[in-house]
């Protein structure tokens, strides 16, 4: 498989990942999309901006408008924004495991493995 069907087969692990996590929540992907206009852009909070948000946001996760990178940012969110953890761990603790579990999907499944390059990949 080359590159770019790596990339797209993460993406679209990533997308589906990210559509369970919500319904898992029990969050509407329009109250997702809203949140995030909330919080980064409130200046654009108004009904015709959240449509076309939505809109956008609805073809990141059917796989046409994206990269693994923006679906990853979604996902951290997500994290940040909606989920109370339940771990013992301390916040910090989390956000970097999640943070590193985010970046190897996405360079595992995106780059082909040399026999015996684990660590230097691991060490990028």
């Amino acid at each position: 498989m080359n590159n770019s069907g790596h990339i797209d087969n993460t993406r679209k692990k990533l997308a589906e990942e990210l559509k369970n996590s919500l319904r898992n929540e029990g969050i509407s992907q329009k109250v997702f999309s809203k949140k995030i206009l909330e919080i980064y852009y409130p200046e654009m909070l108004n009904e015709n901006e959240e449509e076309k948000h939505y809109e956008r946001f609805k073809k990141v996760l059917q796989g046409k408008r994206s990269n693994p990178e923006q679906i990853a940012l979604y996902h951290f969110f997500f994290k940040k924004s909606f989920t109370t953890g339940g771990s013992n761990h301390p916040e910090e603790s989390r956000n970097a495991a999640y943070e590193f579990s985010i970046e190897m999907k996405h360079r595992i499944s995106c780059q082909p493995m040399e026999e015996g390059k684990e660590k230097a990949a691991l060490d990028s």
